[in-house]
């Protein structure tokens, strides 16, 4: 999640250098003059394992674990989804109680009535969000993109980044984004308006499966939102309740139905067009 305040600049119908950053332990797969699209990877990075809690008691059900006595997997050993983790015997041969793995992992800890499980850390492949050509690779994690395009750089943000079909809220720059403004039509796309944005619409639009959202300015309490929100919120403006700049809003709603990226991070809060002559 982002939330730096910036100042915002807007760059017209012009080739423009989008710069895309592998997180740490990324690998870049992509190589110098290639093109590539929103879904091309241009590298690959780790993604982090999870805990997951195993109720053994209630897998076995009782509710006295004698561990020395049904423990099949110790501390530390690596484990495989579907793989005996305890083992209750009963007194006939065919009343034994199994526990087994929900996951593959690594047997991490042992707590009262539950066992803790670490997943698999995998590699996962990182897309270069963008329709461009690789110009540049300037770093063992960073990869230069130039895009013939737009791009309005925000004031502040949240989520991750998402590419979609830019579409206008309404004509009002002044207008905020409500939840009954979103339909079943509107996934996949980035959802525009020139005033705010609340957290029951945030929600909504992930429900819809919109894309992203971008308005003139959102409340920072936002960015306490628990769970975080799935898809990327940018403001133009900053925090508040402040409408978007009318030659922003006016150039967005010049491109209502082209194609757009919003890229976040922690490095960079924009929004870049991608596709537009």
């Amino acid at each position: 999640m982002s939330h730096n305040l910036r100042t915002r600049q807007i760059q017209i119908a012009g080739r423009i250098l989008v710069q895309r950053l592998l997180p740490p332990g990324g690998e870049i797969v992509i190589r110098r003059g290639q093109e590539v699209t929103p879904t091309t990877p241009i590298g690959q990075a780790p993604l982090v394992g999870r805990f997951v809690m195993v109720d053994v008691a209630a897998a076995l059900h009782t509710t006295r674990l004698d561990w020395g006595e049904i423990l099949r997997k110790q501390e530390g050993e690596p484990v495989t989804e579907g793989e005996e983790l305890a083992v209750l015997k009963g007194r006939l041969p065919f009343g034994k109680r199994v526990c087994r793995a929900p996951v593959s992992g690594q047997l991490v800890a042992r707590l009262e009535r539950h066992l803790l499980i670490e997943t698999d850390m995998k590699m996962t492949p990182v897309p270069a969000m963008v329709h461009g050509v690789v110009m540049a690779i300037t770093h063992p994690r960073r990869v230069t993109i130039e895009v013939t395009g737009t791009i309005v750089e925000g004031a502040c943000a949240l989520g991750q980044d998402a590419v979609g079909v830019l579409k206008m809220a309404s004509d009002d720059p002044a207008a905020g984004i409500e939840p009954e403004m979103f339909d079943l039509l509107d996934r996949q796309t980035i959802f525009v308006a020139g005033g705010s944005v609340g957290e029951a619409a945030i929600r909504r639009a992930e429900e819809l499966g919109v894309s992203g959202l971008v308005v003139g300015s959102f409340d920072a309490a936002l960015l306490d939102m628990t769970p975080p929100p799935r898809i990327p919120v940018l403001a133009t403006e900053g925090f508040g309740d402040m409408p978007m700049h009318r030659q922003t809003f006016e150039m967005l709603q010049a491109r209502d139905g082209v194609e757009g990226t919003l890229l976040v991070s922690a490095r960079e809060t924009a929004f870049r067009e991608s596709g537009y002559p």
